[in-house]
């Protein structure tokens, strides 16, 4: 049995994953950088049903240096990734989950935060679409503290525009990613080399994106909003309160 803090630990499920002797509930243990990590941060401000519970953040003295765990909520669901790889996605089954995405998106963006790292290993699913929750915030931005930061996310699904100041149009960029993928299995950018996709660096530190391998195939009005979702140029792609409205009124 280990002692953690308050915590002790009398079941371990996998790297991360412990049950606790106290009310035998499982919670999952992730070793942070420090206290006031970004993950650490936004959790602590960033409370819905559709995001992760940051439930305590702990220290733990190893030898001669002290480490910081943040306790979080277990979520013994599938990602999106692993549920696809299993049965596929009907039309249906998508705008359910845009909404869902655009509705959690549209509240960690009216708390001044981008959650920036979304991808189909950072949904976890019950079921198809109806209950989800958003994983891993250690590249969540806050716009008022990191104004003018950079940190990319992950290729194929973020915006490569990222190496600019941020801006609440990436995650946008990142659903309607998401949402392909839910269709077609992969990224519509996936299929770019480094080179076609990071066609010109400048010394100001802007890079030039090219549009998508492939389009969302379709005349429907789910295939219009996903390929403007995923335009290059964030300027043409719609906000999202207006994704949410969308998908709002076709479920």
């Amino acid at each position: 049995m280990t002692f953690i803090k308050d915590y002790y630990v009398t079941e371990q499920l996998d790297l991360r994953v412990f049950r606790t002797q106290k009310d035998h509930s499982y919670f999952v243990l992730k070793k942070q950088e420090s206290k006031d990590s970004i993950e650490i941060k936004s959790l602590q401000k960033l409370k819905h049903k559709k995001i992760v519970e940051l439930k305590d953040v702990i220290k733990n003295k190893h030898f001669l240096r002290t480490e910081i765990y943040a306790v979080l909520e277990n979520i013994p669901w599938l990602n999106l990734r692993e549920l696809k790889s299993r049965k596929n996605i009907t039309e249906k089954s998508i705008l359910k989950l845009g909404y869902n995405l655009a509705d959690v998106l549209c509240y960690i963006h009216s708390q001044g935060f981008i959650y920036n790292d979304l991808k189909p290993d950072n949904i976890m699913m019950l079921e198809w679409c109806d209950n989800i929750k958003l994983i891993d915030f250690e590249s969540c931005v806050s716009i008022k503290e990191d104004k003018g930061s950079y940190l990319m996310s992950t290729p194929g699904y973020s915006c490569m525009q990222l190496s600019t100041p941020f801006a609440f149009s990436n995650d946008v960029f990142s659903l309607g990613t998401v949402l392909f993928f839910g269709k077609y299995n992969e990224s519509p950018y996936l299929k770019h080399t480094n080179d076609d996709v990071l066609k010109y660096m400048s010394n100001e530190r802007k890079y030039l994106l090219r549009g998508p391998a492939q389009k969302f195939e379709g005349e429907t009005k789910l295939a219009e909003m996903i390929n403007a979702m995923i335009e290059p140029i964030h300027i043409n792609r719609p906000i999202i309160s207006e994704v949410k409205t969308f998908f709002e009124d076709l479920i």
